[in-house]
């Protein structure tokens, strides 16, 4: 599993996948009560040009199925910077 370490990452990931904010799901382990990171899951059908220039442009390199693992406090810091 990979795993996102910045907020631009993040950004880059899903502006070239074409997802959003709403995609991005929460781990909250088996108990339900508490977030403890978040992830993103790759999708199949995803283009392979995109998966070429996210690499090009992150240094990550994902495959279509493959889910990417975002610490919560990148998520946090991303959503500071939305407001």
């Amino acid at each position: 599993m990979s795993e996102i370490e910045t907020v631009s990452v993040l950004k880059t990931i899903l502006d070239k996948i074409g997802l959003d904010d709403s995609d991005v799901q929460e781990n909250t382990g088996s108990h339900g009560e508490m977030v403890y990171s978040y992830f993103l899951e790759i999708p199949d059908d995803v283009d392979n040009e995109a998966l070429i220039s996210i690499e090009e442009l992150t240094g990550i390199k994902l495959k279509p199925g493959t889910t990417v693992d975002i610490p919560a406090s990148v998520y946090a810091e991303q959503d500071e910077n939305n407001e």
